[in-house]
């Protein structure tokens, strides 16, 4: 740290950022344990049923439909996705007759930009911390409005030369108190009709 003054700055930065990998992976899946409750763990998610005869490690059109079906507020929410799920949802087709048409990610041509992705309307995020593709929570379609994040203080940081200090050494210490949780403890059956729906949505393991 007396050779390179900036290494201070930037191990907080290094930090801060790890931070916010880390709180957006208990986002969505914490235990509730020390940790914030995340969706997965959730008691108000919502799992739609793969289709039968569904191949393993595959995402379908009918899959992405019945997971829009059963969200409680969809022109709010967002899908969620692991990267690896990028070609199946790229493929995507609908059936006419007796030929396909594709859909979703690509409408607009393999030529076209692939930013500002988005399938039936919502967006379409890519997230380090979804599930491998094949495992549930490999996509997700949520209304992260309905998740309750709370936090004090922001990052504090701290550093001390004493508690290494016949090593030639200094400790940084980071500390940022942060909580959170759904704002339900169970998916909601609607006025009219037997199937729930919730803000948060997946899609079972295959």
């Amino acid at each position: 740290m007396q050779d390179a003054t900036a290494l201070q700055a930037f191990v907080e930065r290094a930090f801060a950022s790890e931070f916010g990998w880390i709180i957006d992976n208990s986002i969505l899946r914490g235990p509730g344990a020390g940790q914030p409750l995340g969706v997965l763990n959730s008691p108000a998610l919502v799992t739609v049923s793969k289709e039968t005869s569904q191949a393993a490690a595959t995402i379908c059109t009918d899959n992405i439909i019945k997971m829009y079906s059963r969200c409680s507020a969809p022109e709010k929410a967002v899908w969620v996705a692991n990267i690896a799920a990028f070609p199946q949802l790229a493929t995507l087709q609908v059936a006419i007759g007796t030929a396909g048409s594709l859909v979703g990610l690509l409408k607009e041509g393999v030529a076209g930009s692939p930013s500002g992705m988005g399938m039936l309307g919502r967006p379409l995020i890519w997230a380090e911390q979804s599930s491998a593709l094949g495992d549930v929570g490999d996509i997700a379609f949520m209304d992260l409005s309905r998740y309750l994040l709370a936090s004090k203080g922001g990052l504090q940081t701290a550093q001390s030369l004493h508690v290494r200090f016949i090593q030639d050494e200094c400790v940084l210490r980071f500390i940022y108190r942060v909580d959170g949780q759904p704002d339900l403890a169970s998916a909601i059956t609607p006025a009219y009709g037997t199937a729930t729906v919730s803000p948060f949505v997946v899609l079972q393991a295959r």
